[in-house]
C-alpha cells in the first residue's frame, strides 16, 4: 500500500501539469480539469488493482490514458448531440504568451482546419514530447510520427500564412 501511495504521489507530481496542459489545449478549463482528474483516478485504480505489471514507461501510459479519456469524452458528446469545440483553448501552450489577439484567432482557426490526428500530434509536441514518446502514446512508429508531424506543421503553417500570420514553427 505504501509503495502505491509513493508511486502515485511521484507520478502525480511529475505529470499532473503536463496532462492538464494536454487537456487545456483541447477543452475549456473546467472540462480539462475533470478529464485530468479522471486520468489520475484511473492511475490510482490501476495501482490498487495489484496487477503487478508495471508499465515500461509511465509517461507514455498516462498519456495513452489521457488520449483515451479525450476520445471517450468526444464520443460521448457526439452520441448525446452536444457540440464540443476543440479550439476553445486560447492557443497552443508553447505559443500562448507570444500571440496577440489576431494571432490567437489565426492559431485557433489553423488548428481547427487540421485533421484530429494532426492536431493531436501538434498538441503533444507543443507540451514537450519527442517523436518516440508521441509514437508510444499513439501506438505509432516514431518515423511515422515524424513524417505526420512534418505534414501537420506544413498544413498548419500554410493556414496561418493564408490568414496573414508569419509562422516559423
Amino acid at each position: 500500500m505504501e509503495g502505491n501511495e509513493a508511486l502515485f504521489s511521484g507520478l502525480t507530481q511529475a505529470y499532473l501539469w503536463r496532462v492538464g496542459q494536454y487537456f487545456n489545449a483541447c477543452f475549456p478549463r473546467e472540462t480539462a480539469e475533470d478529464l485530468t482528474q479522471q486520468v489520475f483516478l484511473k492511475l490510482w485504480a490501476y495501482l490498487e488493482s495489484g496487477s503487478g505489471q508495471e508499465p515500461e514507461n509511465w509517461k507514455a501510459w498516462l498519456f495513452r490514458v489521457a488520449v483515451n479519456e479525450k476520445n471517450d469524452f468526444l464520443r460521448k458528446k457526439q452520441r448525446t448531440g452536444i457540440a464540443v469545440d476543440l479550439e476553445e483553448a486560447e492557443a497552443l501552450p508553447s505559443r500562448r504568451d507570444s500571440c496577440g489577439t489576431e494571432e490567437q484567432m489565426a492559431v485557433r482557426q489553423a488548428m481547427a482546419g487540421l485533421a484530429r490526428e494532426d492536431r493531436e500530434l501538434l498538441i503533444l509536441k507543443s507540451i514537450g514530447f519527442n517523436s518516440r514518446e508521441i509514437g508510444s502514446i499513439q501506438g505509432l512508429p516514431d518515423s511515422t510520427v515524424r513524417s505526420r508531424m512534418a505534414l501537420a506543421r506544413k498544413h498548419f503553417a500554410e493556414t496561418l500564412e493564408r490568414n496573414g500570420v508569419d509562422y516559423r514553427g
